[in-house]
């Protein structure tokens, strides 16, 4: 018999049953996580509306924008608050509504109309 006649079958099960395990593994890896973004644009200060001689009322408003692959689908929170208001609150109400839903912030920037908080969270499979 040939002194290699044994050696190259069981290098080709070997490389065959390598190949197999390569495959499977990859098979089971986990996939790489899949994001979803919002914004949430508002301002710390509110506009004055006089409402009576003596009386102002305060509108605070902010907007939530879930992004989506045909754009943004807003949500407006508005709040009307008096003259002692410090201001923004539909800007924290907002931000708490989102954080509740599980959204995590990652960065924020000021633009002239006020305020831009980005968040994201992962995608759940249900949606």
């Amino acid at each position: 018999m040939r002194p290699y006649g044994r050696i190259i079958p069981i290098g080709v099960i070997l490389t065959a049953a390598l190949l197999f395990a390569a495959i499977r593994a990859k098979s089971q890896a986990t996939a790489a996580p899949v994001w979803e973004y919002l914004s949430v644009t508002g301002s710390f200060s509110n506009p004055a509306t006089i409402t009576g001689a003596l009386s102002r009322s305060y509108t605070s408003s902010a907007t939530i924008c879930f992004v989506t692959t045909e754009g943004c689908q807003s949500e407006q929170v508005t709040m009307n608050v008096n003259e002692r208001s410090p201001g923004g609150e539909a800007l924290a109400s907002a931000i708490a509504q989102v954080g509740e839903q599980g959204w995590e912030l990652t960065t924020s920037s000021e633009t002239e109309n006020g305020r831009v908080l980005y968040f994201k969270r992962l995608k759940s499979d249900s949606k």
